[in-house]
Formats: C-alpha cells, structure tokens, sequence
C-alpha cells in the first residue's frame, strides 16, 4: 500500500510541476515556431530538430511532445496566416519568461538549436536571435554553450 500512495504523490508532484512551468514550455514552442518560420519556409530539419529537444531536454519532456506540436503548430500557423498579430502573440509568450535567467537562457538555447537544425543560420534568423536576447536580458555569448546538435541525430 505505501508504494501505491507514493506513486499518487510522485505523480501529483510531476503534474505541479507541470502547471508551474507551462508557461516556459508554450513559451519554448512560440520561440521555435518563430525561428523556424523566419526564412519564409518551415524546413523539416528544423521541425525535426524541435521533436528531438523536447524528448532530449528534461524541463521539456516532462510534456507529451503532441502537446508541444499542437502548440508550435498553432503558432506556426498564426503565423502564417497574420504575420504581424501572430508574432505578437508569439513575443507574449516568450515575454513569460522574462525575469528569469534559467527559463529565459534555456529558450534561447533551444531557439539557438532550432535556428541550426538545418544547418545554416540566416541573416533572418541571426536577427531574432538577437532580438529575444535583447528583449530577455540574455547575453547571447552565454547560450552558445547550451547548443545541442541536432544535425546528425536521428528520430523514431
């Protein structure tokens, strides 16, 4: 019986961290749909590459990865659809963060990630890097250590 109400805890425990900390994880899928979408062309790589950080990185895959692609996907196609009020919700998102050096620091490096998924990193892209930066606080040289390649990594 008590390793049955220690599996009730756990998973209550696991589900508060949830809640608490959605707001980085819808703020991980508004950054990378908008580096992904910067060049005017959602590459596979890129989307690849998202897929692979939120089952390699443990503040992202305490979340089911559908969860993560409804949410990129949605924005992604806001987006598209309105360029200008969809990066606006996007920059509320990311705006979640602000405040917070380790949330702030990991979105970067995921976005970081995500801009070299495909292997090349254009002006567009460079620029938005630098902008969340900007706007987060975040000495970009700092997130160059978190990088993950995911150039050569492969997903089931």
């Amino acid at each position: 019986m008590a390793g049955f109400v220690k599996m009730i805890i756990d998973y209550h425990k696991k589900n508060k961290v949830r809640a608490d900390n959605f707001h980085f994880f819808k703020a991980c899928m508004a950054a990378a749909a908008l580096m992904t979408a910067a060049d005017g062309k959602v590459d596979k790589r890129e989307n690849l590459g998202l897929k692979i950080l939120v089952k390699t990185l443990e503040d992202l895959k305490l979340y089911n990865a559908s969860v993560g692609t409804e949410l990129y996907d949605e924005f992604v196609a806001r987006l598209v659809a309105a360029p200008e009020d969809g990066k606006a919700e996007i920059m509320v998102a990311i705006e979640a963060v602000k405040g917070d050096v380790k949330w702030a620091s990991l979105l970067l490096a995921v976005t970081a990630t995500i801009s070299e998924s495909d292997g090349v990193v254009d002006d567009d892209e460079a620029k938005i890097l630098d902008d969340l930066c900007e706007r987060l606080g975040i000495d970009r040289a700092a997130i160059e250590a978190f990088a993950v390649d995911t150039r050569s990594a492969h997903f089931d």
